[in-house]
């Protein structure tokens, strides 16, 4: 196929088959806002239509000629001797940013929504574990002689918006992570879903707990030794998800992908990296009997993870992915 030339002066014949999901709309605000000194600018290509359309754009008084072709009609090696080929072609550069730009909005917009994600879980585990479930651990016998119910309850909704906000990162954030390594970022889906597994546990549990000490009356016989029993399964849930899993999913794995795509600061995915050490490492401590579950040993090793957290939705809310790290595929563009 040989590109067609106006009658006018062409400065430049563009073809390109490396910009998936261009339209003549992104094409013309490219070429508009390019500001590079060279006269040839922008190459596009067209995946809708029959066959091969004409383009003919006007930037700066210079007459942009191009021939957009479907997906794959001409290879990089068919179309560069064709446009040697081409009469009244003086210079050709090639425009190709990462992506184009509807799929650096969509990037945008995911990058925010992971943001916001990441601070309902940090909001909703810390509200849980600190403002509503200290009545059930302050007193074992809770199941006979408490009467916080509704601040349980609430604990629960908070823990069942836990579960939801760590789902939706793992899902949302799975497309761009697999690109970097597709096992490790199954990992990280994998571990945000066992971590969840253990918080639903542990809801059951509170519930359970709040259910029978309704219906039964206090002196039911092992009724205490139930109740007991409840909350330090739910206690040993919290240890092994949170106080254990999360270093390994959200820390090394998260971190570690984080750093090698740079997607965000590295520095900020090494202060990931050193959170999930410490939460597997104190976790390990606790499962071991080596720490006190709740220590200031255990408190000190998860404040890199909790601010590791922070960090990742404050600095996506902001500033998004880091362009000139994102993908440029078919998929990604669409």
């Amino acid at each position: 196929m040989r590109p067609q030339v106006s009658s006018a002066p062409v400065n430049t014949a563009v073809l390109d088959v490396q910009l998936p999901g261009w339209d003549y709309a992104d094409a013309y605000e490219v070429i508009v806002d390019d500001d590079r000194p060279e006269s040839a600018l922008a190459a596009i290509r067209c995946l809708s239509g029959p066959g091969p359309a004409r383009l003919v754009l006007r930037t700066r008084n210079l007459l942009v000629s191009a021939v957009c072709l479907k997906p794959a009609a001409t290879g990089a090696g068919e179309l560069f001797p064709v446009l040697l080929d081409t009469p009244h072609l003086a210079v050709m550069t090639t425009l190709s940013p990462a992506h184009p730009p509807h799929a650096r909005s969509a990037h945008r917009q995911t990058a925010r929504v992971v943001g916001w994600l990441f601070l309902v879980t940090s909001i909703t585990a810390i509200s849980a574990k600190v403002l509503f479930y200290p009545p059930l651990f302050d007193n074992l016998g809770y199941i006979v002689n408490g009467t916080a119910d509704g601040r349980l309850l609430w604990g629960v909704f908070s823990e069942v918006l836990l579960v939801i906000a760590n789902i939706a990162t793992a899902v949302l954030l799975f497309p761009l992570l697999k690109r970097q390594h597709e096992g490790l970022a199954l990992g990280f889906v994998t571990a945000r879903v066992v971590e969840c597994v253990f918080i639903c546990v542990g809801i059951l549990s509170v519930l359970t707990i709040v259910t029978m000490r309704q219906d039964l009356s206090p002196g039911s016989a092992g009724l205490a030794t139930v109740g007991h029993a409840l909350a330090t399964l739910h206690e040993w849930t919290f240890q092994l998800g949170p106080g254990f899993t999360v270093g390994v999913g959200n820390g090394l794995i998260l971190g570690y992908l984080m750093y090698r795509s740079g997607l965000v600061p590295r520095g900020m995915a090494l202060l990931g990296l050193a959170g999930g050490a410490g939460i597997v490492l104190s976790g390990a401590a606790v499962l071991f009997g080596l720490a006190e579950a709740g220590s200031p040993l255990q408190l000190i090793a998860s404040i890199p993870e909790f601010f590791w957290e922070l960090s990742l939705g404050i600095y996506l809310i902001a500033k998004g992915f880091k362009a000139s790290e994102l993908p440029a595929t078919p998929a990604d563009a669409r």
